[in-house]
């Protein structure tokens, strides 16, 4: 009976950590000067950066004939000095494998910012990359009509561009719970409450 409980609790433990270590945060990041339109507000050589936090466990494989990876973050936050935040939820961002090339759009629609480096083939999104450079934004002129929070966006011009991708999400936070881990967790948790009831009863 005890054999039992031991088990059951080592059991249950093991899943609960399995549950936690299976995701950690990722954060990609955009970074250059841009001129445009944000709403009604224009702005001109203006610092913007593009930020996407995502799960490593919501990262797909590599698709179709290109090695194509899409990743769809939750909310998209793009920050354009003099005008603040503006945030948008139907962005993407991609890596086409084939292509070597990577970037970030919004759905539907076309890519809007695609970098171009031979780093680009091999990366699986997962894990931190970069910095890479690029003179300007080899699909700046389908930069139309973004809807955002604050109006729609057109950028005409995004140049001396940064990306980057940075392991543990803002400010380098731990390792979090994937939501597909859920049911490890509970099942864990419930293996340990098991054997916990059971040294009561049988003791």
């Amino acid at each position: 009976m005890k054999f039992t409980s031991v088990f059951l609790t080592v059991a249950g433990v093991a899943l609960l950590q399995t549950s936690i270590a299976a995701a950690v945060a990722i954060t990609y990041v955009f970074d250059g000067t841009a001129s445009g339109t944000l709403g009604a507000k224009a702005f001109s050589d203006a610092s913007m950066s593009v930020t996407a936090v995502t799960d490593t466990t919501d990262v797909p494989a590599p698709t179709g004939a290109d090695n194509i990876i899409d990743v769809y973050p939750s909310l998209v936050t793009i920050n354009i000095g003099g005008l603040g935040s503006t945030t948008i939820s139907n962005g993407y961002l991609f890596d086409n494998q084939a292509l070597e090339s990577g970037g970030f759009g919004a759905r539907p629609g076309s890519d809007t910012i695609q970098i171009p480096d031979p780093s680009f083939g091999p990366w699986n999104m997962k894990t931190a990359f970069g910095p890479v450079f690029a003179a300007s934004d080899r699909s700046i002129a389908d930069w139309t009509g973004m809807s955002t929070s604050k109006g729609d966006l057109a950028v005409n011009s995004y140049t001396n561009l940064t990306f980057t991708a940075t392991l543990g999400g803002s400010g380098n936070s731990p390792a979090v719970p994937a939501p597909s881990a859920a049911g490890l967790s509970l099942a864990g948790l419930s293996l340990c409450l098991i054997a916990a009831y059971r040294r009561r009863v049988w003791a």
